[in-house]
């Protein structure tokens, strides 16, 4: 059947564009997922079964005339009109909303089944796909979209199973009945040669695809696994609160749930705080700060405010989410279970992979470089540093400088200290997963330039004097030195690294140690600081 109506789509169905959304299983009445569905117009189509609900065209000034408006008189006809539309459809014990232009922004935020489009897509798109979205763990907030010349296996995209996330496919389905291509994420975007009647078929085909096991060349994406246990999720909702509420946010952030535009970013605000200018950096602390004394901070809270990201052309907004899918949070329970909060939803950390990281994380010595304790006085790593060079001038030279070097596209940081036994020691204040990545990432590159190119050995001499000099024309030889990280911590207890802070250090010592490199961490004590309450956030 399916051969017969792609050949009927070929022939003689245009090519259709729309989103594919599947309502959540608890959702039973159509418009419960719409907001404010007073405002469509509902259309009922008897023979599909279904109903169109349809909201009138926007009309505004296209944003370009005001660049021209005091010089010319181009008339009252060039106007964008935003159209949105959404079809609400019952198949198989299950709702499907269909939406047209901007329908998606008609939806109530969060009540359709995330997983739906990119499960779809990857069974039904089989080893054909020309652009993949990841977000990678290391650094939450770094996302990318990779794209392809030619449809490609997911393997050619160069995917860290350990630490990427896959957020969406755009693939091309074997079945021509079932679309020309596919946008797979929460939701499918379908381009589609179809008419009316051919819909709840289609529909059904997705369905089913929904329905049936992923392929065993996609089992590693079970490494991080969505949490459905009403039970552990509610308790993990109790500690997020919990580390908001007292502010102890080291591990959690807000991180914007998708690529946007930056270019015609002005900034960001939150729905129902004070007026004031958007603010460019995504950021907790101005969101406590904004809530009136004695409010409850709830997980209905979260899911009610909203982050808004203003357009630097005309400061209207043109993106917003809920300031729950916005955040992301790490929590780690009993050393080997850990789970995350991204997007909206938590994941649960596959036990065994869990547990590789942390007996990888347990064989990396942690050693003591006699360094003095972080003071107070201290305004950061810089200062820091330079009081250790000053205090101990026979045992450490500071680095603390950036070098150019052609293979690199910005200025590199050798260390922050040197040692004439041959310790490179690189120093960073603990915090969150992308503050200690690039803490890795920079002991990583400037340990590869170090051994491979005598230039860059050559620049790092020129900052060296008396028993610190090297011989820029001898390549390191193994062993001789040693790559420190070493983290500022208030904590009394011993070292501890977030969870894909690990996974990050495994593969960047792996890395080092195969260039003749020994590694090891080490702690930097800090004076602890002082818990900082807001009575607006709802502390006593």
């Amino acid at each position: 059947m399916a051969k017969v109506i792609a050949a009927k789509r070929t022939k003689s169905a245009k090519s259709r564009h729309f989103g594919v959304f599947l309502l959540k299983q608890e959702i039973t009445e159509a418009e419960r997922a719409i907001q404010n569905p007073a405002s469509l117009v509902p259309h009922q189509i008897p023979s599909l079964g279904a109903t169109l609900y349809v909201r009138a065209p926007n009309k505004k000034p296209a944003a370009w005339l005001s660049l021209f408006t005091p010089h010319l008189n181009l008339g009252p006809d060039f106007k964008n009109a935003n159209t949105a539309a959404i079809l609400l459809l019952g198949l198989d014990s299950r709702i499907l909303a269909l939406t047209f232009g901007y329908g998606r922004n008609l939806l109530v935020p969060g009540c359709w089944d995330e997983d739906f489009g990119l499960h779809v897509a990857l069974n039904l798109c089989g080893n054909s796909y020309n652009t993949v979205r990841r977000q990678g763990f290391d650094a939450i907030s770094q996302r990318s979209q990779i794209q392809a010349n030619t449809a490609a296996g997911i393997e050619a995209f160069g995917l860290d199973v350990e630490r990427d996330l896959l957020q969406a496919v755009v693939g091309n389905p074997s079945n021509f009945a079932l679309g020309t291509k596919l946008l797979g994420a929460d939701s499918l975007q379908v381009s589609a040669h179809i008419e009316l009647q051919d819909l709840r078929e289609l529909l059904q085909g997705y369905l089913d695809a929904y329905r049936s096991p992923l392929p065993s060349n996609f089992e590693w994406i079970n490494r991080i696994r969505h949490l459905t246990d009403k039970e552990v999720l509610a308790d993990l909702n109790r500690e997020l609160l919990q580390r908001l509420r007292e502010r102890r946010l080291e591990h959690v952030w807000l991180v914007i749930p998708e690529i946007i535009d930056f270019v015609n970013l002005k900034g960001f605000t939150f729905k129902g705080a004070a007026g004031g200018d958007p603010d460019q950096a995504l950021r907790l602390a101005p969101l406590l700060d904004s809530l009136r004394p004695g409010t409850e901070i709830s997980i209905e809270l979260l899911k009610r405010r909203q982050v808004q990201a203003h357009s630097a052309e005309t400061d209207a907004i043109f993106r917003s989410w809920t300031v729950f899918e916005c955040i992301h949070a790490e929590i780690e329970r009993d050393g080997d279970h850990v789970f995350l909060l991204s997007e909206g939803r938590w994941y649960k950390v596959a036990h065994d992979f869990c547990q590789e990281i942390v007996q990888y994380y347990r064989q990396i010595p942690i050693i003591d470089l006699g360094l003095p304790p972080y003071r107070s006085t201290d305004s950061g790593e810089g200062q820091f540093n330079a009081r250790v060079a000053a205090e101990q001038p026979g045992r450490w030279q500071l680095l603390d400088c950036k070098l150019e070097h052609k293979s690199t596209p910005g200025k590199i940081e050798f260390c922050d200290l040197y040692s004439c036994s041959g310790d490179m020691v690189h120093v960073k204040r603990y915090g969150s997963a992308s503050r200690l990545s690039h803490l890795f990432a920079q002991g990583l590159v400037a340990g590869k330039l170090f051994r491979n190119h005598a230039d860059f050995r050559q620049k790092v001499n020129e900052k060296l004097s008396g028993p610190w000099a090297i011989n820029p024309d001898v390549q390191p030889a193994s062993g001789a030195y040693r790559v420190v990280f070493a983290v500022i911590s208030d904590s009394d207890k011993p070292l501890d690294l977030p969870f894909f802070s690990k996974v990050v250090l495994r593969s960047v010592h792996a890395e080092l140690k195969g260039l003749g490199y020994n590694v090891a961490l080490a702690k930097i004590q800090a004076p602890p600081r002082k818990l900082q309450l807001s009575a607006a956030a709802g502390i006593p």
